[in-house]
């Protein structure tokens, strides 16, 4: 009997590792550690796309600080908080920047995601897609940005 658990155990505990470590690497709706791309913003029934000649992004960190690049040539960050799909985003913080109107309709756009950001609410992840709904009724779409550089 003995000889048959200890078999057993050796058989199944590389099985429960893997079911194990899966969950953590697979949990579809963790920001931390991932990177974004923004794609559309404004109202969630009629998106508007980020202008081209654009690229706005934004990490989550593990340690609940995100940071970004601003599309201006310049970073932004601050701190963010999560309680399953509900999300709380601090006002972030600028360097290094000065926002020009190139092409046209962009300070708009600027302007918009980062109030709407501020007043992020919940969010939800589909596939590469980060959907951010936020209580000034806009919601924020982005598109994962994946790195290469992680995998072996």
């Amino acid at each position: 009997m003995r000889k048959f658990l200890t078999v057993m155990l050796i058989i199944t505990m590389p099985l429960l590792m893997t079911v194990a470590s899966c969950s953590v690497l697979f949990n579809s709706q963790s920001l931390a550690g991932s990177s974004w791309t923004l794609k559309s913003l404004g109202d969630p029934n009629n998106l508007t796309p980020l202008l081209s000649g654009r690229t706005i992004t934004i990490r989550f960190y593990d340690s609940g600080g995100y940071m970004g690049s601003d599309g201006n040539n310049g970073s932004y960050g601050a701190g963010y908080k999560t309680d399953g799909n509900k999300i709380s985003i601090a006002a972030p913080s600028f360097a290094g920047f000065t926002v020009q109107d190139e092409p046209p309709g962009f300070l708009k756009q600027y302007q918009t995601y980062f109030y709407s950001l501020s007043r992020a609410h919940d969010f939800k992840i589909n596939d590469n897609e980060l959907l951010i709904n936020c209580s000034n009724g806009n919601s924020l779409l982005f598109s994962r940005i994946i790195d290469i550089s992680r995998k072996s």
